[in-house]
């Protein structure tokens, strides 16, 4: 792969867009995080405000704490997120709002990409400088013609459904939707590549987890609406990539997670398999762009990725049995609690594990003479011109980490690519 997405070459990027802050209740943070791990842009990272009771049983079980993005991702540290001053951080604060006083920049809203459409160029190649857009199914179609390239970051699920729906990707699947090919670009929409995660569940012994919180119906509502209002809600950073990287990962919760029990006091701790070999495919449903893609993520294909989730649960089991937990944890819950045998606790596996919604890969880079893969590593369309794609589906193959830090370092890193073009 081409040097300049080596580590040494993307950290400047990663401390171009994010920074510590401190956390909500304002805590004494300097044995949870180094702040010479962060950087200096405007999305706003901190550790969690308001210790729930299980965060120090964590660390009494666990090894020294350190920090999830210091570039080693074996051991326990706490859950960094992109919040700051008890708000979420997100790319629309952070980037769109000051961008938009720019007068090179219009927002369209409630408008989907349709297709992309090939347009005249003399340079021997496929170009697509026009972009054709329309508010629904049966509305009008709009056009935009481009002088220098179209920008596609859309996501590892509809960019390449746009594609295809512009003739880029497998002829064969192309012809059978009807579309006709015009870029012979097989990889697009395959390699889908996503983390499977897993819930453990314990009953435990406490009144103060967030189960009662779940269970107010009025307060769930009222955070329903600050949802579809202001959308506010954002779990997990991530943890960064290194040379050191987990197999699997444990997500402590002081809660249940999931469709919650009408009584009981839980504890969950999510199991995530970091580094799948399982790859799924996006493909579409019709040549209809209004049509939600077909989403096949093929979770535990692969052997090794079913044996890593067994050893997860294990490894979980193992750490509850440590002694902060005795006069914590009662027993075990659910299906997989229920589990006793490998055979019992894969079947458990494979009926409840589900998507950490991490998709990623569908147009995935390689080298410049490489013939597989989608783009190049100027994240330029292979076999064609004036299309650069800038979002998660570029991963040559997953990170062991949570997406939101890589993607913004795939959108700066592209930045500076679209900059010096």
């Amino acid at each position: 792969m081409d040097s300049g997405w080596s580590w040494t070459n993307l950290e400047p990027f990663y401390r171009k867009n994010e920074r510590l802050v401190d956390p909500a209740d304002g805590h004494d943070t300097s044995r949870q995080v180094d702040p010479g791990a962060h950087g200096y842009g405007p999305i706003e990272v901190s550790v969690p405000g308001y210790p729930t009771e299980i965060d120090d049983r964590v660390i009494l079980s666990s090894q020294e704490p350190g920090d999830v993005q210091g570039g080693t991702t074996v051991g326990f540290g706490l859950t960094q997120s992109t919040i700051g001053g008890g708000e979420r951080c997100s790319a629309a604060d952070a980037y769109l709002r000051t961008a938009l006083n720019r007068s090179n920049i219009d927002l369209l809203t409630g408008t989907q990409i349709t297709r992309l459409i090939q347009t005249n160029d003399t340079s021997g190649v496929p170009a697509f400088k026009t972009v054709e857009f329309a508010q629904s199914d049966d509305s009008t179609r709009y056009t935009l013609t481009v002088t220098k390239e179209v920008i596609l970051s859309a996501g590892a699920l509809n960019t390449p459904q746009i594609l295809l729906l512009s003739g880029i990707g497998d002829p064969n699947d192309l012809e059978d939707m009807g579309i006709t090919p015009i870029a012979d670009l097989p990889d697009v929409g395959k390699n889908l590549n996503d983390h499977p995660q897993l819930s453990n569940y314990f009953v435990v012994n406490s009144t103060t987890t967030l189960d009662n919180i779940s269970r107010d119906s009025e307060l769930a509502a009222e955070y329903l609406e600050e949802w579809e209002n202001d959308s506010i809600f954002e779990l997990y950073a991530d943890p960064s990539s290194g040379t050191k990287s987990a197999h699997y990962e444990m997500v402590f919760a002081n809660g249940y997670s999931g469709s919650l029990p009408s009584t009981g006091y839980y504890l969950t701790v999510n199991t995530v398999v970091l580094n799948p070999v399982s790859n799924g495919r996006v493909t579409l449903a019709s040549a209809d762009p209004f049509d939600f893609p077909i989403i096949d993520p093929g979770f535990l294909t692969s052997p090794l990725d079913i044996y890593i989730m067994l050893s997860a649960v294990k490894g979980v089991c193992q750490f509850i049995e440590a002694s902060p937990w005795d006069d914590y944890v009662i027993e075990r819950y659910g299906e997989l609690g229920e589990a006793e045998t490998d055979e019992e606790i894969e079947a458990a596996i494979r009926n409840n594990a589900i998507s950490i919604w991490h998709p990623s890969c569908t147009a995935r880079m390689s080298a410049y003479n490489a013939t597989d893969g989608v783009v190049n590593p100027d994240l330029t369309v292979k076999g064609v011109s004036g299309l650069r794609i800038v979002d998660a589906s570029v991963f040559p193959k997953i990170p062991a980490a949570h997406l939101v830090g890589p993607a913004y370092i795939v959108a700066e890193k592209g930045a500076q690519l679209i900059r010096d073009a």
